[in-house]
């Protein structure tokens, strides 16, 4: 979904596309460029899209025996209990004329043959990390598309991530510590203590 998101907000700020019913295509049309010179520039092997269910995944029901958390104050160095509201809770809606659009771009890629892969319970994050393991068990190399920095987790000498809206950044081994300061398998601890603002 973070390819479709870039695509989204790639157009934003410019004049919307739709059909001649009403049904917004911006993001359609900028995902399909994108997909196009991402395969012109790599001429990947083999390609997938991972989306996310949209139903709850395994996380939401391991938070769901939460009901509150301790938060650190910085200010007067204590800590605080708050009321934990949801695995996600702060996560905004998709926006309407974007979720519109995302059947028209699960066709093009089945236009391009590409498959759609995905699987109830699971987050789509959870799935690219199981396909990364399985192929790189192969010996395949793998890079995973994403500007979402969570993914750095997963880089090792077999597995790169590539970031588009960064020109094209490949992110190895070296690339994440010089951005976070620690290596990929460390990452996890760093996300969750500085969060995804970094």
């Amino acid at each position: 979904m973070s390819f479709i998101f870039r695509a989204y907000h790639a157009m934003a700020r410019q004049r919307p596309m739709s059909t001649k019913t009403g049904i917004p295509t911006s993001a359609t049309f900028v995902f399909v460029n994108m997909l196009r010179k991402l395969r012109d520039d790599f001429s990947p092997e083999y390609l997938a899209a991972v989306f996310d269910v949209g139903a709850p995944t395994f996380r939401d029901e391991q938070a769901g025996a939460i009901t509150s958390v301790r938060k650190f104050d910085i200010k007067t160095q204590t800590f605080q209990e708050i009321e934990y509201r949801g695995y996600k809770a702060n996560r905004k809606e998709m926006p309407e004329d974007l979720s519109q659009q995302v059947p028209y771009i699960r066709r093009a890629l089945e236009a391009y043959r590409i498959p759609i892969l995905q699987s109830e319970g699971y987050e789509a994050d959870d799935v690219i990390g199981t396909l990364a393991r399985k192929a790189t068990a192969k010996s395949y190399s793998v890079f995973v598309v994403s500007s979402d920095k969570d993914m750095l987790q997963l880089v090792n000498d077999k597995v790169c991530v590539l970031n588009p809206p960064k020109d094209n950044l490949i992110c190895d081994a070296a690339k994440v510590e010089e951005i976070l300061g620690v290596p990929p398998e460390r990452v996890v601890d760093v996300m969750a203590l500085r969060g995804d603002t970094i």
